[in-house]
Order: structure tokens, then sequence, then C-alpha cells
């Protein structure tokens, strides 16, 4: 079980990165998108729930009017459900070309956080104000820059990282809607959920050392039950409203973690 809680607390430790300096501007874009984006679809949701419920009652009698305290309940159960499975495929999609800057930032301040700093070497003199603010302006307009140009390539990545993971879905739903073989689907889901996430979040340290995903399933496969730890406290934080807004960055940061304390070792053997 060792390997299961380290790989856990990863997830953990990158909840208490999230706001470093120099880490927040790729944790605060994707995520006002993202809170856009879905706060957004949950309004049209609700209008759309009003149309229907209209819609429904116009078609039965006036005395059974109070099914709308029924049918009302049910549209929005209905409406949650599919906002909760759809936002992480899609805030992913969204935050994917930050997802690689916020991984190589993490790992440069880790990197430097190892390296003893002489008490002595002081700077020749400080920086002004106006140089200060310049170099911010141009750092701003770097990563803007650096996150355009990765657009491409970061969703080719997520879609070979769906590629793996779509067939095996589609073989799990089938499973569990046998009666009999459905009784061990849930157990198979959560196993797969808890493995597909490790590869997601992963991918993105990996894919800034230019390992492909299938090199990375294997490397994974060498930890397996770090991974497992990793990949299945993420998806108990994904369940969790609100707090799954944060889970994304936090475990961009955990994988990063991951990567440098256990899988590039063996990347490098």
């Amino acid at each position: 079980m060792a390997g299961f809680i380290t790989g856990a607390g990863y997830l953990l430790k990158g909840f208490k990165m999230l706001n470093q300096p120099g880490l927040r501007r790729f944790v605060a874009v994707p995520l006002a998108l993202n809170i856009l984006l879905f706060g957004g679809l949950i309004w049209l949701g609700f209008g759309w729930i009003d149309q229907t419920v209209e819609s429904m009652l116009s078609w039965i009698p006036g005395w059974l009017s109070f099914l709308s305290w029924v049918i009302w309940p049910l549209l929005f159960l209905s409406l949650m459900i599919f906002v909760f499975y759809s936002f992480s495929m899609v805030a992913n999609l969204i935050a994917s070309p930050f997802n690689g800057l916020l991984s190589e930032r993490v790992e440069q301040k880790l990197s430097q956080a190892l390296i003893p700093h002489s008490p002595t070497h002081f700077p020749a003199h400080s920086p002004s104000d106006a140089t200060a603010q310049n170099a911010s302006a141009a750092n701003q307009s770097a990563t803007i820059t650096a996150v355009l140009a990765s657009v491409p390539h970061s969703l080719g990545r997520e879609a070979s990282k769906l590629s793996y993971f779509i067939p095996r879905a589609l073989l799990l739903l089938v499973l569990s809607m046998i009666p009999g073989v459905n009784i061990i689907a849930m157990p198979l889901w959560y196993l797969f959920s808890a493995w597909f996430l490790a590869i997601q979040y992963c991918d993105y340290p990996t894919d800034n050392h230019n390992i492909s995903v299938p090199e990375l399933r294997k490397l994974l496969a060498q930890r397996r039950l770090s991974s497992m730890g990793f990949g299945s406290v993420t998806l108990l934080f994904t369940m969790i409203p609100f707090i799954n807004l944060m889970v994304i960055p936090a475990a961009v940061i955990g994988a990063t973690m991951f990567w440098m304390e256990e899988l590039e070792e063996l990347a490098a053997r």
C-alpha cells in the first residue's frame, strides 16, 4: 500500500502549490474559461428545462400540473449528470495548452529548489520598477505566444489519449448493460477511470520530455500502485462540486512531481 499512498499524496501536494508565484496565470486563465463555459451551459440548461416542462405540461390535463414538481428535479438531475461527465473532457481540452506550460514551470521551480544557493551570492543591483514591469509584460507576452503555438500539438495529444479511452469506455458501457456481467462493470469502471486519469495528467510532464503516450503507459505500468493511487484520489476529487474546478491544475502539478520523483529515472534507463 506504500506506493498507493505515495501516489495519492501527489495530488494533495499539487493543491498546496496552486498559489505559488509564477504558476497562478496557468491556473487562473483556464479556470476562468471553464467557469464561463459551464456557467453558460448551466444557464442555458435552466432555460431548456423551463421550456421542456411547459411543453410537457401542455400535453397533460391541468389537474396533473403538480407533476411539474416531479419533472423539474428529474430534468435538473439529468442536466447535472451531463455537465459532470462532460466537464473533465471539455475542461482538459480547454486547459491542455496551459497544462504543458504549467508542468514546465513547476519542474523548473522544483529543480531550482533542489539546487543549494550560496549565501554569499547577491545581485549587483536591484532592478527598477520600470524594468520589472517591462520584464513582466514581456514574460506575459511570451506566455501567450507559447500557449497559442502549443494549441495544435496539445489537441493532437488529447486526441491520442481519447483514442485510447473511447473504445475501452464503450466496451465497459456494453458490459454494464448485460445482466449478471454488469456486477463486475462498476469496479472495472473505477479501475479504468483511475488508470486513465493517471495517463491524462502524467502526459503533460512526459510530453515536455518527448515521451509518447504508449511509452508513458509502459512507465506507469512499472509504477502501477503509485499510478492507481494518484488516479484514484484524482477521480474522487473530480466528483466533488466546485473543488473539481481546481483538480486539473492540482493534478498537473502532482503529476509533474510524480514524474520527477519516480518516472524520470525509469525513462532514463
